[in-house]
């Protein structure tokens, strides 16, 4: 059995792992800070006018969730390319 097979799986997990954290990421609220575990919706008092913020709770991923998922799939896809690329061991009598 040659490297070649196990080497695409791997490369092929990479590239599953990054497509789907990118995709996680956009879907929950693509957000370019930290991780959040609500958001802030402004709202205005009908009677008074008066404008305030109110908190209710959801989750936004952020880059410190996304970066970590992101290298994870690029060391994969790398460590299969360098599995490819690596020359055979010939075994001489």
């Amino acid at each position: 059995m040659s490297a070649s097979r196990p080497a695409r799986a791997v490369i092929a997990i990479g590239m599953a792992v990054v497509l789907l954290s990118v995709v996680m990421w956009a879907v929950l609220g693509a957000n370019t800070g930290w991780t959040k575990s609500y958001i802030e919706i402004p709202k205005q008092d009908e009677i008074t006018g008066i404008n305030y913020t109110e908190k209710v709770n959801r989750f936004v991923p952020g880059i410190d969730l996304l970066a970590p998922a992101l290298a994870a799939g690029f060391v994969c896809v790398f460590a299969g390319i360098i599995i490819l690329k690596r020359k055979p061991k010939t075994h001489t009598l």
